[in-house]
């Protein structure tokens, strides 16, 4: 899990990209399987809102080549339970690999950065 805050400059109500870098020790080529498992929304003076609806990642599944940094990308688009997003906004996004998915074939896989898009206004 890992949280980050709408910064000052966005564009409130406009899609936020998640970029995770990624790479993996495997010594051939593999898949790893990455499933969001929680979004919280946190705002002060307000109630936490968790959801995943509004969140998008296409394919779980991420293509990794030995010593290749790859990318995998979530959306998180305006509206549903999180409506209203603005800056200021703490965003907690948790994250999973489903290991016992017969596709996901990788050894360990490590976070490098994580990269966060948005529309300024």
């Amino acid at each position: 899990m890992f949280t980050f805050v709408l910064p000052r400059d966005y564009a409130a109500n406009k899609e936020v990209n998640i970029v995770i870098y990624l790479s993996t020790i495997s010594a051939s080529a593999c898949q790893a399987r990455f499933a969001p498992f929680e979004l919280i929304r946190k705002r002060p003076g307000f109630a936490a809102v968790s959801s995943l609806n509004g969140l998008r990642g296409g394919n779980p599944l991420v293509n990794f080549s030995p010593e290749i940094i790859r990318t995998k990308t979530f959306a998180l688009l305006p509206g549903g339970p999180l409506a209203g997003q603005k800056p200021g906004d703490a965003i907690t996004l948790g994250l999973g690999r489903a290991t016992d998915d017969e596709n996901d074939t990788c050894a360990s896989v490590f976070v490098h950065a994580i990269d966060i898009r948005y529309t300024i206004p």
